[in-house]
Order: structure tokens, then sequence, then C-alpha cells
């Protein structure tokens, strides 16, 4: 029998989910699940143009995922508590006991390897220097005693130490103490509105049915439907999310204002994607309709 898989944690700050892990942003992905990259790069923190960890999570695929037992919700209060100068302390002592370690040692080894390997050149570079060397200098030394074990031996044990500034750092994708903090069960309400509730509802459905959904906030629209995993193709609908009747809205109105839909509709067609209209019900009864802009006549011209 096999054992059961304990879900992945993923933090809530400030009321966001947040996927911290690459690992675990690639097992959301086998379940359909994509989020908004929120970060900057390590390597290159001041553009924004290409973003990276953490990945935030929309509140319904957060939802979804707790529901079904994926991920669980938490906070990390000792993030909070902790004074950063003992982070500091501990973090670098890390890197000194493991990173760096690992680095000091592998360059004692490369070093002492190439010292062996060209051991006759170094001794007879060293018989070169010592024959220069007056008689009476007392770091002549009897050619005798000038052995190759003895050069290389004295050149192994001259190698400098390394400088940490010319060591590799390792950049942490998240708190390298994450799992020797206590962690807690997030207070986590959503959805709790009305209006939340019919987004979820939407999402939920077009999930279930196999599109992939991102936030569509910054197209003026709900979610951005995919057919398949958006690094792959572009999206073909912008999804908007409407009461199906009054009782199911907070301020009393259902549908769409027309000027709404008409720009809704517009902005789409620039960006290539069709319209599609959610409406639905607080019980998650959904109806949908799909639109595309073919422009309108005027005096007998089409206009676009």
């Amino acid at each position: 029998m096999a054992a059961a898989v304990s879900p992945m944690k993923v933090l809530v700050q400030d009321g966001n989910a947040l996927v911290w892990n690459v690992a675990d942003v690639q097992k959301l992905r086998s379940h359909g699940i994509v989020g908004i990259m929120d970060g900057v790069l390590p390597d290159n923190p001041q553009q924004v143009q290409t973003q990276g960890l953490p990945m935030m999570l929309m509140k319904e695929a957060a939802t979804i995922l707790q529901e079904m037992g994926v991920i669980e919700l938490v906070h990390n209060p000792d993030l909070s508590n902790t004074s950063t100068e003992n982070l500091e302390e501990k973090f670098r002592g890390m890197m000194l006991d493991s990173d760096q370690a690992l680095q000091v040692e592998k360059y004692y080894e490369d070093r002492k390897r190439h010292i062996t390997k060209n051991a006759d050149k170094i001794l007879q570079s060293a018989k070169k220097k010592n024959d220069k060397l007056d008689p009476g200098d007392p770091k002549k030394v009897p050619d005798s005693e000038l052995t190759k074990e003895k050069v290389i031996n004295d050149k192994i044990n001259q190698i400098p130490p390394p400088k940490l500034g010319s060591m590799l750092v390792r950049i942490h994708n998240e708190c390298p103490f994450i799992k020797e903090l206590k962690s807690e069960k997030a207070p986590w309400d959503f959805p709790s509105r009305r209006r939340d509730k019919l987004v979820y509802h939407a999402f939920k459905d077009l999930w279930e049915r196999g599109y992939w959904l991102l936030s569509g906030l910054d197209c003026g629209v709900d979610f951005l439907l995919y057919t398949d995993d958006p690094i792959l193709v572009h999206a073909m609908y912008g999804v908007v999310v409407v009461p199906a009747t009054a009782d199911d809205s907070e301020d009393g109105q259902a549908g769409l204002h027309m000027r709404d839909m008409t720009a809704v509709v517009r902005l789409n067609n620039f960006s290539k994607r069709k319209t599609l209209i959610a409406f639905v019900k607080l019980d998650g009864t959904i109806s949908y309709t799909a639109l595309s802009w073919e422009g309108f006549s005027f005096a007998g011209s089409t206009l676009e």
C-alpha cells in the first residue's frame, strides 16, 4: 500500500498564497495550476521583464488546492519574531560550515592536483633558483636535499587560503531554515464576499473542464483562459464573470452594461482573444456566452 503524500506547505503572506520552492511550482503545474511570478531574478534583480520566485497563486486556485488536500496554507510566526541579526549570524555560520567549507576543500584539492601534475617543472624551477643563490645564503639548500618530494611538500604547504570574496555564494529561493521554523495553519476565508463566490465558481468550473487559467487583472478581465500550458499557447478567451440575477449581485445589478461589454470585447480583440461572459449564480449554476468583435457598419462602411 502506497504511503499517503502529505500536502505541500504554501506560505500565506499579507493575504496572498506564495510558493517559494521550484519543485512545488512544478508539482502544481502537473495539476494544471499556474500563478504569477512575483519576485526578481537573483542574478539580475534590477530588471522586471522576467520575474522569479515566489509564485503567487490566484486565491481561487489556492482554495481549490486546499480543498483537494494538495496544499496546506500556513504562516511562520517565527519569521516575524526572530531577530534579523540572529538569522544573519546563523546564515553566515551555515555558509562557512557547508557551502564555503566544501569550496575550500575543493580549492585545496585542485591546487594539490595542479602541483603534482607539474612536479617536474616545479623541481627544475626550484633547482635553477637554488643555483643562483650565493653559497652563504641561508636559503640555499644542498642539491642532495632538493628532492622532488621535498619541493612538492613545501609547495603544497605554501598554498594560500582562498579569499571569501572569490568564492561562490548560494542564492536561496526560500528561507534555508524554513523546516526548522514553527508553522501554523493560516486563516483563509476565500471566498467570503458574493463577488468572490461567483468568480470562484467560474474558475473551478473552467479548471475542471481542463482549461488553464491566469489572472486577467492587467487585461481588463477576470481570467485569461488557455487550452494548454500558458508557456505553450496564447490565451483563447478573456473571461468576464457577471452575476446571473440581481439576487446574486452585491449591488443588485445583474448582467453587464452594453458599454462595458463593448469595451471588453474590443480590448480582447486587440489582443487576438475572444471574450467569454460567465453568468454565474451563487449556487454554482453557470451559463456561458462567447463573443468576438466583427466591427460595425456606419453609412455603408464597415469600421473595425
